[in-house]
């Protein structure tokens, strides 16, 4: 039967183990488990020439695409924003996203699909569907909490104090900096 060969592939596709399947450009890399349990779950994939580039840039339709893959969000609103274009990979994601209440786009009507996407952008998307209730980091720890802006300081707050997401080791969050594949693989498992 069509359908269960289908799936059977699909399974073996994402049976990424430490001996084979991995891509190529994460062995010793701080998020490797990360990566290869999100190829394995299914919500990040790496790339046609085997590499993964874990600490390439996410876009922000990136973003969405994984995040919708991890929480299996399906539903999709009517609209969309006017620089996603029906024809674009990603604009049934960007759609999921809307629908799934976690994206709201610029007061310009548009979401830019393919910015990066920053860390503090991210934080305010994941404090929409992640619960965080009574989760909060004191962010005056940081010497850098000045740099994250006043619409993402209660979710960064929220997302760092579930341990979402955290310092570098330099003990900055550095909101502004963009997110990379390895750091939402790690994110999102």
């Amino acid at each position: 039967n069509f359908k269960q060969a289908l799936t059977q592939v699909k399974a073996f596709a994402f049976d990424v183990d430490e001996a084979h399947g991995a891509p190529s450009d994460i062995a010793g890399h701080w998020a490797y488990s990360y990566i290869v349990k999100g190829i394995n779950y299914g919500f990040i994939n790496g790339y046609p020439d085997g590499t993964f580039v874990p600490d390439r840039a996410v876009s922000r339709a990136e973003f969405a695409k994984m995040v919708n893959a991890a929480f299996k969000n399906n539903n999709m609103s009517a609209g969309s924003f006017k620089d996603v274009p029906a024809l674009e990979w990603y604009y049934n994601d960007v759609r999921k996203a809307v629908a799934a209440a976690y994206v709201a786009g610029y007061d310009d009507g548009t979401f830019l699909p393919n910015k990066s996407i920053s860390r503090q952008e991210a934080s305010v998307m994941l404090a929409r569907i992640v619960p965080a209730y009574n989760f909060s980091a004191n962010l005056n720890a940081y010497s850098d909490k000045a740099q994250i802006a006043d619409w993402a300081y209660g979710s960064f707050a929220k997302i760092a104090g579930k341990g979402y997401m955290g310092a570098y080791d330099d003990g900055k969050l550095h909101p502004m900096d963009s997110l990379t594949r390895a750091q939402t693989a790690k994110i999102i498992c």
